[in-house]
């Protein structure tokens, strides 16, 4: 498997008081940036922020990655309708298009 390097950026996000690190990069196979995506596969006994059905667009992704136990998984980085300006980081197996 090829290997590229990944250019990553910052925005403040005044909500939690730091600085959010995220890639406008687009993974080759990856769902494209700017697709519509929904959230899916919720875990409730994570206290997750957005149910099942919350909509977002895909800023980047990375991958395919091993992660959490998952393995050749693509890692995202979206925008939630409800919080716009601020990049979050969810796999792939999260999150399905619109």
């Amino acid at each position: 498997m090829k290997k590229h390097r990944v250019r990553f950026e910052t925005v403040y996000d005044a909500s939690q008081n730091m600085d959010v690190l995220f890639t406008r990069d687009e993974a080759p196979g990856a769902i494209p940036n700017g697709t519509f995506v929904v959230k899916c596969n919720t875990n409730l006994a994570e206290k997750d922020k957005h149910p099942d059905g919350a909509p977002a667009h895909v800023l980047g992704s990375i991958g395919p990655i091993d992660y959490m136990g998952l393995k050749n998984v693509y890692g995202y980085f979206v925008e939630w309708l409800d919080k716009p300006n601020t990049p979050c980081f969810i796999v792939g197996t999260r999150i399905r298009k619109g």
